[in-house]
């Protein structure tokens, strides 16, 4: 999982923790450089390293924004991935005054994508392109103008079209 905004005492902390002392392999990316939440942030990664999980502290040069959460059980005799994706950090703390969008899915386009994301953070491979998603800063410029430019093309051919984007400190 990737976290990036965190409270003392996380419940996700917690319970990634006792995946790990469990046995479980749990890895996550925790980003340092988030404002006001460096502290708890820190505090978390360590008791995270104690319990036993695999920690990232961020990826040099980037600000690692994303929330994003991959679980891989076996069940019965096959591999199922389960993928979470959302706009809202893992942070029961804020969560209560956010409105955020969330996607929890077992869909094999999105948990290979996600599978690879995750290869990529961790340094076991270099990025190859996503099927359905879209990373700063490799392609989120061009990928957001093609699809703004393809929703007004539908707009102007009279087809169903529009745009519903959540974004934080947009700028040029």
């Amino acid at each position: 999982m990737t976290i990036y905004r965190l409270v003392p005492d996380s419940a996700v902390t917690a319970a990634s923790s006792k995946a790990a002392e469990d046995g479980k392999h749990v890895s996550v990316l925790i980003e340092i450089k988030a404002r006001f939440d460096e502290e708890y942030n820190i505090q978390e990664a360590k008791r995270l390293g104690k319990a036993g999980c695999f920690s990232i502290y961020g990826v040099s040069s980037v600000k690692t924004h994303a929330k994003v959460m991959m679980i891989v059980r076996r069940e019965d005799e096959r591999i199922t991935r389960y993928v979470h994706l959302s706009s809202g950090h893992y942070n029961e703390e804020t969560a209560k005054g956010y409105a955020d969008i969330s996607l929890m899915t077992t869909d094999e386009v999105y948990a290979n994508d996600v599978s690879e994301f995750f290869n990529v953070i961790t340094g076991y491979s270099m990025p190859k392109p996503y099927e359905n998603l879209i990373t700063a800063p490799i392609d989120i410029r061009k990928q957001l103008t093609n699809m703004i430019c393809q929703e007004a093309r539908n707009a102007q051919q009279g087809l169903s079209c529009g745009i519903v984007i959540k974004v934080n400190a947009l700028d040029g």
